[in-house]
């Protein structure tokens, strides 16, 4: 496979959940793995707002807007240290029936 690796690569860029994903009602995600938003992550919040681009897009808006409203953040990291095979299974479901952003 080493010289086909390149076949079977991904290209990810970021990987993300949508708010419902991690404080739904039928979420798994424990409120431990949630984090409070930083000073960093609302200028960031702000600067994204601000861009054209993103502004074209209404389902990322929508989720931002999520976002700034709750002020949490879920690392997936965390979540995967708490449940990888339930993690594992939700982004792999998400990507098959395209429900991404």
């Amino acid at each position: 496979m080493g010289t086909e690796s390149h076949l079977y690569g991904v290209d990810v860029k970021w990987l993300g959940l949508h708010c419902s994903d991690v404080l739904g009602p039928d979420t798994t995600v424990q409120s431990s793995a949630l984090q409070s938003w930083s000073q960093m992550d609302q200028r960031t919040f702000t600067t994204i707002m601000g861009v054209a681009e993103a502004q074209e897009q209404p389902h990322f808006v929508q989720e931002l807007h999520l976002m700034g409203q709750h002020k949490v953040k879920a690392e997936i990291e965390s979540l995967n240290a708490e449940n990888f095979d339930a993690l594992g299974t939700l982004i792999v479901q998400k990507t098959l029936r395209k429900i991404y952003l």
